[in-house]
Parts: C-alpha cells; structure tokens; sequence
C-alpha cells in the first residue's frame, strides 16, 4: 500500500506502462569535474593581498571552494564575469 491508500498493484494494472522515449541524437553535457580542484589550486597558489586575479564564470562556486579551504576571497564583476582576488 502507498501512503495514499492506492494498492500498487491495482493501479499497475488499470494503466497501461509504455516505456519513456529513448533519443540517441542528444549529446550528453560535458562534466563539471575537476572545476572546483582547478579554482582550488589557483586560490592555494595565489599570493594573499597581492594584485593576482582571475576570471571565472561561476563566482559563487569560487567563493564555496575558498570556504572550504579557509581562504578569504573578493570579486568584482568584469565583462560578464568576475574578477577574484584573494584576500588571506
């Protein structure tokens, strides 16, 4: 029995089951991994209170990896993306 007092198998057997349509024409997305460990090692590798920077798309990730990593960070934006600079 579900929560909702509707017996499984008496719905299962009342509605016909088709299977979802399968497109083999769609690529699949490219991966996100490993954008966090590059943004990580740039951070580490950065002098605190020094003028290095970089550009990123994704601000708000940069800020979670440099929470993670106890590093201060600021941004500006700049042409559609940010400007990072680290802080301590």
């Amino acid at each position: 029995m579900k929560p909702t007092g509707t017996d499984v198998s008496h719905a299962a057997r009342h509605r016909p089951v088709e299977p979802f349509a399968i497109v083999s024409v769609v690529p699949c997305p490219g991966s996100r991994y490993g954008v966090s460990e590059r943004i990580k090692a740039t951070l580490l590798s950065m002098q605190a209170g020094s003028d290095e920077s970089f550009l990123t798309d994704d601000r708000s990730l940069v800020y979670r990896v440099a929470k993670e990593i106890g590093v201060n960070v600021t941004s500006r934006p700049e042409d559609g993306k940010a400007r990072v600079w680290r802080l301590a």
